[in-house]
């Protein structure tokens, strides 16, 4: 608002970020680049979409899908804001990759065979035309067998105390 005297003006305005192309690769939990997962492996996306970070004060949080075409499985996935104002953005939990059991779209686990591909894709909510997408080879290494136990969230995990859930999976090789 501006005032001189009896003459007053006032005006509004929006900001908004400046459209930026974003970009999605398959990772490890740090980042790294992955080509390839091995079964019982997590699957971690990252994105990189500098005006997906609307509020440079705050840890935002956007979703992506991945899918596994031979398979019918996909996930939905929140990746969260590294830091504030990072505009890089993580599943800092991962997704589970499994070889037993049926395809469950939105269980937590995706359900593959061996030379699957799982497509990774990223819509911007800020331009609609910004998709960004990669694929990763879901490959098995040769094993005897593998036995994960699962807390009760089937999560892999190490550590467990008394009273805590626990699923044994094998795996054959």
């Amino acid at each position: 608002t501006y005032t001189d005297g009896s003459d007053v003006s006032s005006d509004t305005m929006t900001v908004e970020p400046i459209p930026s192309n974003s970009m999605l690769w398959f990772t490890e939990s740090d980042q790294t680049d992955r080509d390839t997962y091995s079964l019982l492996e997590q699957l971690y996306v990252t994105v990189s979409d500098t005006d997906r970070n609307r509020y440079g004060f705050a840890v935002e949080t956007i979703s992506v899908s991945v899918t596994i075409n031979a398979t019918g499985d996909s996930e939905s996935s929140d990746l969260v804001e590294t830091a504030e104002n990072s505009g890089i953005f993580i599943n800092a939990a991962g997704v589970q990759l499994r070889d037993t059991g049926v395809a469950t779209p939105g269980d937590g686990w995706l359900f593959v065979g061996a030379a699957d591909t799982a497509a990774g894709s990223c819509t911007d909510v800020v331009v609609a035309s910004d998709i960004s997408y990669d694929t990763v080879t879901v490959v098995f290494t040769e094993r005897d067998g593998v036995v994960v136990a699962l807390n009760g969230a089937n999560i892999v995990s190490t550590r467990y105390e008394v009273g805590d859930t626990v699923n044994p999976q094998v795996t054959d090789g």
